[in-house]
């Protein structure tokens, strides 16, 4: 596997190299290019977010938010994954949404056909700090009057020489955040930012069928709601909480008068969801076995019902992931456990709190320190 992984990477370098040297392309200013939408009655942008998982899509929204208050009468498309794109169909600032898969090139000669007949004067490049060398190709194929993206100041020659395929290259500012860094795309065209909140609208059929499912699980207890997401990346097993803590920390706030539902991803029915990996409800039959009471279980695929039903949680306590940025992108407040990502980078201005448990084990971080928090940003005493 990593021979072949080497093998395309080898190929891309060479692919990249040669059509840095044989294609001219004419740089100009983000600022201009910003100047020249504006002349246009209806500018046309695409938005390419190849490889961006579902989180980092969900910190490019403001940026997204942000181009259609600037120019309102644009068409502002998104080329992503079958991942990314489910929650790019919840965005209410795009106007369609295509999908890009990777293994099927048997797809990609009519889709490009397609694109090009759009006839884009914008294609934009979501990636931050450095370009993607496969998403600089996808661009100029689309025939794009300017191709834009952020010029590596990284070391490796792949990077560079995609850059130089972009006609507008915009300096990397050095933001650590990874909503202000998509937003660096604003600044640079000149673009005030319309706020940072990450965005994803539940259609009204998603918020019923949520309203439903908590009408049903019937959650005892008159406390605030708080939420326990126990999935996550078996792979990443450094990002995850354990299981058994999940269960003490549920145990916990029953005893202090909190409602408690834990939230898991479903098994998975015929094909893996898109939503979650096949192998995440797993965890799910450690927390029952573990649990000495019945907790009610939120379990669903479709991304819209999860939001929506996150959105009606006080709190949610997840572990960095996707998620954490679904629920900061309906607003609702959460306690983010870190264990080996920087918290600077992905949390969000809005509620949110933080517990930082990088350089030692996830099981250091007790359960007791969790509940503590909880009280705390909550403000609620733990005598109810």
């Amino acid at each position: 596997m990593h021979f072949l992984r080497g093998i395309e990477e080898w190929g891309r370098q060479r692919a990249i190299g040669v059509l840095s040297r044989a294609i001219p392309t004419q740089e100009i200013s983000a600022r201009e290019a910003g100047e020249i939408l504006g002349k246009v009655a209806v500018p046309r942008i695409l938005l390419i977010g190849i490889y961006q998982h579902m989180g980092q899509f969900l910190c490019a929204t403001p940026l997204i938010r942000s181009l259609r208050f600037a120019w309102p009468d644009a068409s502002i498309d998104f080329l992503g994954n079958p991942v990314n794109a489910i929650a790019a169909e919840k965005n209410p600032r795009l106007d369609r949404v295509w999908v890009w898969r990777k293994t099927a090139f048997w797809e990609w000669p009519n889709q490009m056909r397609k694109l090009r007949k759009e006839c884009f004067d914008l294609a934009l490049l979501l990636t931050t700090e450095r370009s993607s060398a496969t998403g600089v190709a996808l661009a100029r194929a689309t025939g794009a009057r300017m191709v834009a993206a952020y010029y590596s100041s990284l070391p490796g020659s792949t990077a560079k020489d995609a850059a130089t395929l972009c006609h507008v290259r915009i300096p990397f500012g050095g933001e650590v955040n990874e909503v202000e860094k998509y937003l660096g795309f604003a600044r640079a065209f000149g673009v005030p930012a319309q706020g940072l909140r990450p965005e994803l609208v539940p259609s009204t059929e998603d918020k019923a069928a949520a309203e439903s499912i908590l009408s049903e699980l019937s959650i005892p207890g008159k406390g605030p709601l708080v939420g326990l997401f126990i999935g996550g990346k078996a792979q990443r097993s450094d990002r995850l909480w354990p299981v058994s803590h999940f269960a003490v920390l549920a145990n916990m706030l029953r005893d202090e008068g909190f409602r408690v539902v834990v939230l898991s991803p479903p098994p998975p029915v015929r094909s893996s969801s898109d939503t979650y990996l096949s192998t995440e409800h797993l965890r799910l039959r450690e927390f029952r076995r573990l649990l000495p009471w019945t907790c009610p279980v939120f379990q669903e695929a479709q991304l819209g019902r999860v939001a929506a039903f996150i959105r009606r949680l006080n709190l949610l306590v997840c572990p960095d992931g996707g998620i954490m940025h679904v629920a900061a992108s309906v607003g609702t407040p959460t306690l983010g456990l870190f264990f080996s990502t920087d918290p600077q980078v992905w949390r969000h201005d809005l509620p949110q709190a933080v517990l930082d448990g990088r350089g030692k084990p996830s099981s250091q971080m007790r359960p007791e320190s969790v509940l503590n928090e909880v009280v705390r940003f909550l403000g609620v005493t733990t005598d109810q």
